[in-house]
């Protein structure tokens, strides 16, 4: 007890750490808990935000932070071998480029979250990674506008609550065994390039909606049945 009074801690008690555009953060075997508090302009709550420095994460733990672990905005973070516990979302991507590899996500619902925006190229790399808990942590696509060669491969669920906008000239690949779950009356595909989900009798890819607990597992922790209708589908359009 270092302040005396028996206290409890608890997620964004204090600010966190900020990784400035000229700045470098490496960490390993180290932990980072309860911060992301007092003001979105700091650390935008999250354990560690990354301004555009190079953040190195491995064997390491971030948790109980008030909304993200670990917010990249610009610049480059690597997360490795690492524990993702507690805490709403584990990485939350505005920008290229991340790497989340063999690490694990603990009672973390939603494991990477990627902002809205237009993209040329992948943004993040996820492979190796884990969970632990009853509902299986997602990719979270809240709208993406693909302008280039973008590729989806993670072992998690991609969840689309907007639409995704392939433009003419781009490509949107999926890799075998990837599936993809789509939010309740808000999620769409548009093509207006190429869509590629070229899956394997082994690893089919497997379009469904976010409640369809038969693929990939409950990633709403709702235990709920789906229903035809329940998302808005897939769109080709005449250039697609």
């Amino acid at each position: 007890d270092t302040d005396g009074d028996g206290g409890i801690p608890e997620a964004g008690y204090w600010k966190g750490i900020r990784l400035e555009p000229t700045g470098t953060a490496r960490f390993d075997h180290a932990a980072v808990r309860y911060a992301g508090g007092y003001e979105y302009a700091y650390t935008e709550f999250s354990n560690l935000i990354n301004q555009g420095g190079t953040l190195e994460f491995t064997n390491s733990e971030t948790s109980f932070a008030s909304q993200n672990g670990i917010k990249h905005n610009a610049g480059t973070t690597t997360v490795a071998g690492s524990n993702l516990a507690h805490t709403p979302v584990g990485v939350y991507i505005t920008a290229p480029f991340v790497s989340v590899t063999d690490s694990v996500f603990d009672t973390t619902p939603t494991a990477i979250s990627v902002a809205g925006g237009d993209y040329s190229s992948d943004i993040f790399t996820a492979s190796g990674n884990t969970y632990i808990g009853n509902q299986v942590p997602i990719i979270e696509i809240s709208s993406m506008n693909v302008v280039g060669n973008v590729t989806w491969g993670s072992s998690f669920p991609y969840v689309i609550s907007g639409t995704v906008v392939v433009n003419q000239g781009a490509t949107l690949t999926m890799n075998p065994g990837v599936i993809i779950k789509g939010r309740i009356n808000n999620s769409l595909f548009m093509i207006q390039g190429t869509l590629l989900a070229l899956g394997t009798a082994e690893a089919p890819i497997i379009f469904t909606a976010a409640n369809d607990d038969a693929a990939g597992g409950d990633t709403d922790g709702d235990g709920g049945i789906p229903e035809a209708g329940y998302w808005k589908g897939i769109r080709v359009e005449p250039t697609g």
